[in-house]
């Protein structure tokens, strides 16, 4: 009977122990730091040292989860603190060591960086990383390097890292977005300098840096654009309206594609989608009002370019493009009021002064539309179709002379010389 009892008290005291050691907090923030769940550690531990901050198992396991964590100043704090409590502690000591190769490890890296030594700050990094996986700043340091080594695909791996361990650290996605706009702020540049391949390789490093950047795709849109390669232009104008449907940009570029292949109706449809999204956006309504004009449909396209100036009341182009529909409507009054609009606004502007030449002659006032062609002369020398506009003024004014001389160089163009030799049998 004594031994049973024995036996059953021996179970119970096993069963306590069990209980005990389940219920000891500092096993629970060890086993959860072993298992990876650093935060629940954390949670444990951080308490635990604040009600007794002389417990330097305590404090050295804090140590190691702020390592864990990435902060290290903290992480430092706490196993010299235990260290402090136990000097014979040679674990704490190995720790502590471990940590200040760390740090070591950083600096040496950080330094490389700095003296633009990306290849071997990149192998000090990596090294690093294999010392403390879970030091986000790390991965972010690493895509620094891939950036400078032109490595974006890398970078933008280890900037993803980093984001994802800490989303809170606002300074990863600060510095990742600030290195996706310097890529195309740099393509920009170049693209202004008409080096279309140089801009195309900025765009696309842009992508690989961040393929969810739907700028890039446009901005690469317009350089496939400029360089009359149209399936590229769908290709790349497709996925950043993909990405952002409401990029209004984007839908004058894609009907751009569309009206240099000569497929001016679905150019229209794109058009107008772009005008769904921005009522108020001018190049739409312009763009609308030369596909509208290439397929003869004058009325349709005097409506958008009037619609344009509303917004637009100083931009030539428009008057011009005006004035030019109702020359062919033959509304020369009216047109004559656009044109002479357009060339108070572009003094420069050579095809409203033709067109104006046109208009004063078909309106009988042959010595407005000499002047007018003279204006466009000086602007385009040579020019046979100002030259026939010349020509007809001066006949109307009985400088018969004059008109000869004018057909006669409109005539050195062979495109127009069949119209001007026939104005010359005219003016005999």
């Amino acid at each position: 009977m004594k031994l049973l009892k024995l036996s059953v008290l021996s179970v119970l005291s096993v069963v306590l122990c069990v209980v005990i050691v389940a219920q000891d907090p500092l096993v629970e923030a060890y086993d959860s730091l072993k298992a990876g769940n650093v935060e629940r550690a954390l949670e444990i531990c951080r308490p635990l040292v604040k009600e007794q901050p002389d417990y330097a198992a305590a404090n050295f396991l804090l140590g190691k989860i702020y390592f864990s964590l990435g902060e290290l100043d903290s992480a430092k704090k706490y196993v010299d603190k235990a260290i402090a409590l136990e000097p014979a502690n040679q674990e704490y000591r190995t720790e502590r060591e471990r940590m200040s190769n760390f740090i070591s490890k950083l600096a040496e890296a950080q330094r490389l960086y700095n003296d633009a030594k990306y290849t071997e700050a990149e192998k000090v990094y990596l090294e690093a990383v294999q010392m403390n996986p879970n030091f986000a700043d790390s991965y972010y340091l690493l895509g620094m390097v891939y950036v400078r080594l032109g490595n974006y695909k890398k970078a933008r791996e280890y900037f993803s890292k980093a984001i994802e361990m800490k989303p809170e650290e606002g300074k990863y996605k600060k510095k990742y977005e600030a290195f996706v706009k310097q890529l195309l702020y740099e393509g920009n540049q170049i693209f202004s300098r008409r080096d279309y391949t140089g801009a195309l390789k900025k765009f696309h490093d842009a992508i690989d840096l961040n393929p969810e950047e739907p700028l890039a795709y446009y901005l690469s849109a317009v350089v496939y654009l400029k360089i009359k390669d149209y399936d590229k232009v769908f290709e790349y104008i497709d996925k950043s309206l993909e990405l952002n449907p409401e990029y209004h940009k984007a839908y004058l570029v894609k009907g751009k594609a569309y009206f240099y292949k000569g497929e001016y109706q679905k150019a229209i449809e794109v058009y107008q989608k772009a005008l769904e999204i921005k009522s108020d956006y001018v190049d739409a309504m312009e763009n609308l009002g030369i596909a509208y004009y290439k397929l003869r449909k004058l009325d349709e396209a005097l409506k958008y370019f009037k619609e344009a100036l509303k917004y637009e009341k100083d931009k030539a182009n428009i008057y011009e493009n005006i004035g030019a529909i109702l020359n062919e409507q033959k509304k020369y009054k009216e047109s004559i009021q656009y044109l002479m609009k357009a060339v108070e606004l572009d003094p420069r502007d050579y095809k409203s002064w033709l067109r104006l030449a046109q208009a004063y002659n078909d309106q009988g006032m042959p010595q407005k539309a000499k002047n007018a062609a003279k204006k466009a002369l000086k602007i385009k020398p040579a020019w046979a179709l100002a030259y026939l506009e010349l020509g007809i003024a001066e006949r109307a004014l009985g400088n018969k002379a004059a008109a000869r001389q004018a057909f006669q160089m409109a005539a050195k163009d062979p495109r127009y010389r069949k119209y001007a030799e026939y104005e010359l049998k005219r003016t005999q």
